[in-house]
C-alpha cells in the first residue's frame, strides 16, 4: 500500500510538473515558437541501403543517394547549415543570394541548374516555376521567410540528407531557447528592442527574429508589422527602444544626427552581432540567443537592484 500511495504521489508529482511548465512556456506572449520535436527514427538510416529518405516541409518523402556528393544551393539558410555539417564540398554551385552565405565561384540561375547534374537541389520558394526548371531531380523547398522551427526543421532534414553522424544543431538551438524563455518568463517588464539586420533592416513578426526578441525578454518594437522592411531612421526614433541590436557598427548610430538622441544610445545599449549570425536562419541562431538573452538578463537584474 505504502508503494502504491508513493507511485500515485510521484506521478502527481510529474504532472504538476507538466503543468507548470506548460504555464511558463504559454506565458512568453507574442512568440510564435514552440518546442521542437522529431521523431527519433527521423535521424536513423538503414546501414544496408543505397538510397535515403528525407521528408521535405510539407511532408512530402524525397528518395536521395546514401552519400550524395553534388549539390546545387540556391538558399543561403541551407548553404550555411551544410557548412555546419562538412557538406560545403559538395556544393557545386549556388545563386547570386548565396554569394552572401558562403564561397563558391559557380554563380549560376535557375535555368542553368539541369546542366550541374545535382543529386539535390535547395531553393526558396520564392523561385517560380521550380517543378518545371528541375524536372525530376530532387529538390528541398526553403521558406523565405522562416521562423526557428523552419530553421531546426532545415536543419533536421539536411542532417538526414547527409547522413551526419554528429550531434544535432537543432536541439542545441532548442536547449538555448528553453533556458531563455524559461528564465524571462517571469519577467514583469518586457524591454523594447530594435534589431538591424543591415541598413535597417529589420523584422516585424512571423520570423525568427522576432521570435529571439520574445523568448529573450523583449518586445519587438515594429510588432505591429510582419515579415522583413527596413525602418527609416524617423521610424526608429519614434519607436524608441531600449536596445537596439545590429549588424552594422555601432558609430552608424552614434553619428547620426537623429539617432544619437536615443536613450539607448546614450546609455551604451547598442550592441553589436556578426552579421554571419543572425542574417540567416542557421544554427548559428543559438549563439544569437546566448548574446542577447544575456544582455537583457544582466539588465534585468541590474534594474531589480537598482
Amino acid at each position: 500500500m505504502y508503494e502504491r500511495n508513493f507511485s500515485m504521489r510521484k506521478i502527481s508529482f510529474i504532472l504538476a510538473l507538466i503543468l507548470a511548465l506548460g504555464a511558463v512556456l504559454s506565458s512568453c506572449g507574442g512568440r510564435s515558437y514552440t518546442a521542437f520535436h522529431v521523431d527519433p527514427d527521423y535521424q536513423a538510416s538503414d546501414s544496408g541501403s543505397t538510397s535515403n529518405t528525407v521528408q521535405d516541409f510539407d511532408g512530402n518523402k524525397i528518395t536521395l543517394p546514401k552519400e550524395i556528393q553534388n549539390i546545387v544551393c540556391f538558399s543561403p539558410e541551407a548553404a550555411i547549415i551544410l557548412r555546419g555539417v562538412g557538406a560545403q564540398k559538395y556544393i557545386k554551385a549556388i545563386d547570386e543570394e548565396t554569394t552572401n552565405a558562403v564561397v563558391n565561384n559557380n554563380v549560376i540561375t535557375i535555368d542553368k541548374i539541369k546542366e550541374q547534374n545535382p543529386e539535390i537541389v535547395f531553393i526558396e520558394d520564392t523561385y517560380e516555376d521550380i517543378e518545371s526548371a528541375l524536372g525530376d531531380i530532387p529538390y528541398i523547398k526553403v521558406p523565405a521567410m522562416m521562423t526557428i522551427n523552419d530553421a531546426m526543421t532545415l536543419i533536421k532534414i539536411i542532417e538526414k540528407a547527409m547522413n551526419s553522424k554528429r550531434d544535432s544543431m537543432a536541439d542545441t538551438i532548442d536547449s538555448k531557447l528553453t533556458i531563455a524563455q524559461t528564465t524571462t518568463a517571469d519577467f514583469e517588464e518586457k524591454y523594447p528592442m530594435f534589431v538591424d539586420l543591415g541598413e535597417y533592416k529589420t523584422s516585424g513578426t512571423g520570423t525568427y527574429v522576432n521570435e529571439i526578441i520574445n523568448v529573450c525578454g523583449g518586445v519587438n518594437v515594429f510588432a505591429d508589422r510582419e515579415g522583413y522592411f527596413t525602418a527609416t531612421t524617423e521610424e526608429i526614433v519614434n519607436a524608441n527602444p531600449t536596445f537596439i541590436f545590429t549588424t552594422q557598427e555601432v558609430n552608424v548610430y552614434t553619428r547620426d544626427m537623429q539617432l544619437k538622441q536615443l536613450d539607448c544610445i546614450k546609455n551604451g545599449n547598442v550592441i553589436k552581432i556578426e552579421p554571419a549570425k543572425i542574417k540567416y536562419a542557421s544554427q548559428n541562431i543559438a549563439d544569437v540567443i546566448t548574446e542577447v538573452f544575456d544582455v537583457i538578463n544582466e539588465y534585468h537584474r541590474a534594474d531589480l537592484e537598482g
